[in-house]
């Protein structure tokens, strides 16, 4: 993509993202003077600039962003379920490293970076290798370390010895007669499960993405739509396929109840827009190759409406 004229006015709302990957090595200074150009020059009025300004976010799994870890581990509920813990109260900064893949095994990591559901929407996307029997979680609308009925839980689960893998949707519930020890995690529920087909060509020239396939492990990339309104939808690829898999599932309890400019203006609930992404791996092997998190102005910001009318934005895309 060329440079981008921002003193144009109605530029595309998606270019402001392309600026913001590409200066991801800048200072913070920098983003923020472009910001608050882009802004000026867009015309965008009666709400909070610096609220605006604060939402649109690039979270990448790296030393850019401010990262913590903590123990992790999964157990078998009753209803043979195996649901996520966090074993630890304790949280260590964390500057993660995926150049040559970063395994992140029985371990769970949160971004400080909080996304605010009022204003935008969340891209998330990952490039995951699962090795034996294993499995890949992410965590979203986590709010104080811990899980919720709010969170959204998405798991690429993988069996020993086999191709097979699997991604799932589920959450928590708050059941008020699960209070022994003994019902621990009864909670956790897996409300849609798919198995990832792959359908490919045999590539040209081999690399190591073509040589999964001959041995235990998996090559995975994600990508979750969330608008933290009442759908998310995942893709995901296995391997060098071409076929993309697609999963579409409602939130159990919804974060983001707006659908035009008027109500998420007038709207002020903290617990009703930050929220934060945690990741976790578990088993044999769970390495991530790449993950980030982009967020997007809401569709009713972008377009800077101020009806009180529904509009298409808070529909899946």
């Amino acid at each position: 993509m060329s440079e981008i004229d921002l003193t144009t006015e109605n530029t595309d709302i998606e270019a402001i993202y392309y600026i913001l990957r590409k200066n991801a090595k800048k200072s913070q200074k920098d983003n923020d003077l472009f910001l608050e150009q882009f802004i000026f020059n867009q015309n965008i009025s009666n709400y909070n600039k610096e609220e605006l300004k604060q939402a649109i976010k690039y979270i990448p799994f790296t030393e850019k962003a401010n990262w913590q870890y903590s123990s992790f581990s999964t157990e078998i509920n009753k209803n043979n379920v195996e649901y996520p813990e966090i074993l630890s109260n304790s949280w260590t900064a964390t500057c993660p490293n995926v150049d040559n893949g970063m395994d992140i095994t029985y371990k769970i990591f949160e971004c400080e970076e909080s996304i605010n559901y009022k204003l935008v929407n969340n891209l998330v996307k990952a490039n995951v290798v699962l090795q034996g029997e294993s499995m890949f979680w992410i965590f979203l609308h986590i709010n104080n370390h811990r899980f919720d009925d709010r969170t959204v839980v998405i798991v690429f689960s993988k069996k020993e010895y086999s191709q097979r893998v699997t991604m799932s949707l589920g959450s928590f519930v708050n059941l008020d007669y699960i209070k022994s020890s003994e019902n621990k995690g009864n909670n956790f529920f897996l409300f849609q499960k798919q198995q990832l087909i792959k359908s490919y060509k045999i590539p040209k020239n081999n690399n190591e993405e073509d040589n999964y396939e001959s041995g235990d492990k998996c090559l995975i990339k994600i990508t979750v739509y969330d608008e933290g309104y009442d759908k998310i939808k995942i893709m995901a690829k296995l391997n060098d396929g071409e076929e993309e898999n697609e999963l579409i599932g409602r939130i159990c309890k919804q974060v983001a109840c707006f659908d035009s400019f008027e109500q998420s203006n007038t709207n002020t609930d903290a617990e009703d827009k930050n929220y934060r992404v945690m990741i976790a791996g578990n088993g044999s092997s769970c390495k991530v190759n790449s993950f980030f998190c982009e967020t997007n102005l809401k569709s009713y910001i972008g377009n800077n409406k101020n009806e009180t009318e529904g509009c298409e934005c808070c529909q899946l895309i």
